[in-house]
């Protein structure tokens, strides 16, 4: 680290008014000042902590600190491990409402099971629980058809949107859910690990299906040229403080996907499934409404952040300034440093 502008003198210390001494914010350093070492061409304090140099003064100071937040307004969010889907009512940080925005891609692109004649029975997407935080409850759930190809290599962050059709593809009566993270899934006679299940219509099922005939299926690039992906979301609605839940997916998991399943012309039941994985895009879209509460408060008044401040929260970020680095005299040694910052732990 390089630090300029120095003074020549320790000054008598000032506790700046916005700093966060509410907490007994320390940042300790040992200064040792040599009388005698005056030249240019030194090692950057190599053995200067030994007795033959003659080290005549060693200076503990604490110095004040100035805390607040500040709003991240770019965060990359691009194919994380965990992608969110919900809404949760916040107590000190607000509503946040997490959405998702997603290639569906072939397994092996080429021939397929479809001949000319099949009926579909149901479309299903389907993303495997990781997680989640908040008190489940209802939810209704909304799924879009993308409208613009995302591109592998494409960067996408938490404000980023991709445009959709305005047609829900949820099929007609199941548009409520109770997601259940901690249970298994029922699929068949199959006991499967947790996941949310949202029944699309049949018949985009069948819009999907018809894209063999096109050759879509040819190759994977045809084919998401003509199944861009889907946007799926939360209906917004306003839980009370503290309630509602955002949940956690793994869509690279063996349960995530879409799955279209259908009776060929034998009537013999089968299944196709599109997955998700690194050679598409996925990626989620956060709203956040901070209106009204301790965090806006303190975004708008930094000076607030001398008794309290958040790092890493909702696009919250931490800002730690320490001003009286600058006065350390020019010919100081620091031999340690230590900073210290208690903190309160939010489920």
């Amino acid at each position: 680290m390089k630090i300029k502008e120095f003074k020549n003198t320790l000054p008598k210390r000032k506790f700046d008014k916005y700093s966060a001494s509410f907490f007994f914010l320390p940042f300790l350093l040992a200064l040792a000042i040599s009388s005698s070492c005056k030249k240019q061409d030194s090692k950057n304090g190599k053995d200067f902590l030994s007795s033959q140099y003659g080290i005549n003064s060693i200076k503990v100071d604490t110095f004040d600190l100035v805390t607040y937040s500040v709003i991240e307004d770019s965060i990359r969010c691009t194919n994380n491990s965990h992608t969110l889907l919900g809404l949760y009512n916040d107590p000190v940080f607000g509503k946040v409402n997490a959405s998702i925005y997603t290639n569906i891609l072939l397994e092996n692109p080429g021939t397929t099971n479809f001949t000319s004649s099949q009926t579909v029975d149901s479309l299903v997407f389907s993303m495997q629980f990781s997680g989640y935080y908040g008190d489940p409850e209802n939810i209704q759930v909304e799924v879009y058809e993308l409208t613009d190809l995302m591109n592998v290599g494409d960067t996408m962050y938490q404000v980023s949107t991709v445009n959709h059709t305005n047609d829900n593809l949820v099929e007609t009566g199941f548009e409520n859910y109770l997601p259940k993270p901690s249970s298994k899934s029922i699929v068949g006679a199959d006991t499967l690990s947790p996941q949310l299940r949202i029944r699309l219509r049949p018949s985009f099922g069948q819009h999907l299906i018809d894209g063999v005939g096109q050759g879509y299926y040819a190759t994977q690039d045809a084919f998401k040229a003509f199944f861009k992906g889907l946007y799926v979301k939360v209906t917004d609605y306003n839980p009370a403080s503290g309630k509602g839940a955002v949940y956690y997916f793994n869509l690279r998991a063996v349960n995530s996907g879409l799955t279209v399943y259908y009776k060929d012309e034998d009537n013999v039941a089968k299944a196709f499934k599109y997955l998700i994985n690194d050679k598409g895009v996925y990626f989620n879209h956060v709203d956040t409404d901070r209106t009204s509460t301790k965090v806006e408060n303190l975004i708008n008044d930094p000076s607030l952040g001398g008794k309290e401040f958040y790092a890493q929260a909702y696009g919250v970020r931490a800002v730690v300034e320490i001003p009286g680095l600058r006065n350390i005299p020019k010919g100081a040694i620091i031999h340690s440093a230590q900073l210290e910052l208690p903190f309160s732990s939010y489920y």
